[in-house]
């Protein structure tokens, strides 16, 4: 009757205990998987990538007379070309 609840017991304990370490390690693995990828995002991200690119050309910026800004849109051909451009680079 002793071994059986010895082994009841090691297997309950085990079970909570494989269930607590596996939630820690599927979410420290999750940051640690996050700060690789943006740290590796943000390496390439650097002067010469935004030298290359003119980023001013994606931004379209309607002002009135007084020169106050009315509306600012954005360039879709541009800012696509832009992202394929750096899609390539991250590849």
């Amino acid at each position: 009757m002793s071994m059986v609840s010895i082994f009841v017991f090691s297997f309950l304990m085990f079970k909570n205990y494989n269930d607590y370490s596996s939630s820690r390690i599927t979410e420290y693995s999750y940051n640690m998987i996050n700060k690789y990828v943006y740290e590796l995002v943000s390496s390439y991200f650097n002067s010469e990538l935004i030298a290359q690119n003119d980023w001013y050309e994606v931004l379209t910026i309607s002002k009135n007379k007084d020169g106050e800004i009315l509306l600012v849109d954005f360039d879709l051909k541009q800012a696509n070309h832009l992202n394929s451009q750096i899609t390539k680079m991250l590849r």
